[in-house]
């Protein structure tokens, strides 16, 4: 059972803060969707964008960061002076990142707002021991101050456990799609089609994605079964800082093609670059399954999963950070090992052998994102946490992910 959205006290003013696209993310995307809400409902607002013009994922520093930095906090102090009675920051797990983070939290505290911040990653921890003792206590201490701490996921609360006091602060909001879609169902082509089954991988091409081990499973898969398969990759290439293989963005495109070119694979993948709006949703409606095979060291809840959750396609993924959450083994997909193209192959060989079962998992997939990965599902979780009313709010107590 859940509450109205349409009561909140409309004299609140919120100053939400975090990444607008473009570029075109899950965060930024889930951002907008939380900021056009917020005027819907008609709430006194300010609006601080954390979006870079730098697309790389390596940490450091820059003097373009710097400037870039000092801006959103000569922004944001701004906003702040107009007294929002709650703030919402989307912060960062990277040492950059924080000390931005810190400053907007302890100048809310200087001037009494409640703070809410939300996690929209899994390696906070991670984060955290890396840094020295002195930083750590600092780290401490600042996220005393917030009034709440969102995370993804009941399993990616752990991550805070660095600090005991925080346990009463954290509270799960798990991802939704940013946009009303009408789910549509999928089916296989018959074994005797000449159409083959469509894959598909839509986010960054980050090493630690998976995307590689994709290209060994499409071999494996050309080599081993007689139906016919075709994957396409869509994104954009991104260097990170746990990359396997250091590469630059255009040496690990060109690894791409030579190593479609080495496995023999340019009949069956092509790749279309980033894409958005309606080429997005043409290539979700198109595929059968996403594939997504991720230990990338950022990942929190992937927005991508559940767009293609709403199209029906079963997802092959792995059992990191909050993904289980969307994912059931075996029911809506398959759970395997990063790292392991024969455990892609045989998922896919698996998933496409029955086609009564495909379709079994196809209307699984629907009614679990129905119930739970909604927009107006994940409204309903966050809207009151951030207007601190959650404790007039009457959340889903069946969904298998708790708060």
């Amino acid at each position: 059972m859940t509450t109205s959205l349409n009561n909140h006290n409309h004299q609140t003013r919120l100053l939400l803060v975090g990444p607008l696209p473009p570029p075109e993310t899950g965060q930024s995307v889930s951002f907008e969707m939380l900021c056009h809400e917020v005027v819907n409902r008609g709430v006194s607002e300010d609006i601080v964008d954390l979006s870079r013009n730098s697309e790389s994922t390596k940490p450091g520093f820059s003097t373009r960061r710097l400037v870039e930095m000092l801006i959103i906090l000569s922004y944001f102090f701004v906003a702040l002076l107009r007294r929002p009675d709650n703030v919402y920051i989307t912060i960062a797990q990277s040492k950059s990142g924080f000390m931005r983070d810190a400053v907007m939290i302890w100048l809310c505290k200087l001037l009494k707002a409640r703070v809410v911040v939300h996690l929209k990653g899994g390696n906070y921890n991670g984060f955290y021991a890396k840094q020295n003792p002195r930083l750590q206590s600092f780290i401490r201490l600042t996220l005393k101050q917030v009034d709440k701490i969102l995370v993804l996921g009941e399993g990616l609360k752990a991550m805070y456990d660095f600090e005991p006091g925080l346990s009463t602060k954290l509270s799960v909001v798990p991802n939704g799609l940013p946009i009303d879609l009408e789910p549509m169902k999928k089916s296989i082509p018959a074994q005797m089609s000449h159409e083959p089954i469509r894959l598909l991988f839509l986010s960054n091409l980050i090493q630690t994605k998976g995307y590689l081990h994709i290209l060994e499973a499409l071999h494996i898969l050309n080599n081993a079964h007689s139906r016919r398969f075709h994957c396409t990759f869509a994104g954009r290439f991104l260097p990170s800082a746990d990359d396997e293989i250091p590469l630059s963005q255009v040496e690990a495109k060109q690894h791409f093609f030579k190593t479609v070119d080495r496995l023999q694979l340019n009949d069956i993948v092509d790749y279309v670059g980033p894409v958005s709006g309606k080429c997005k949703w043409d290539l979700l409606e198109k595929a059968h399954i996403f594939l997504l095979p991720t230990k990338y060291v950022n990942e929190g809840q992937p927005v991508s999963i559940i767009e293609a959750m709403a199209h029906g396609c079963p997802c092959i993924t792995t059992n990191f950070r909050a993904i289980p959450d969307l994912v059931v083994d075996g029911v809506t997909g398959s759970l395997i090992d990063y790292g392991e193209p024969n455990q892609i192959a045989e998922s896919i060989a698996n998933l496409t052998s029955d086609n009564a079962k495909f379709n079994t998992m196809s209307t699984a997939v629907i009614d679990r994102y129905q119930r739970l990965f909604t927009r107006t599902a994940h409204l309903e979780r966050i809207l009151p946490l951030l207007l601190g009313t959650e404790e007039n709010a009457v959340l889903e107590s069946d969904t298998g992910i708790k708060n």
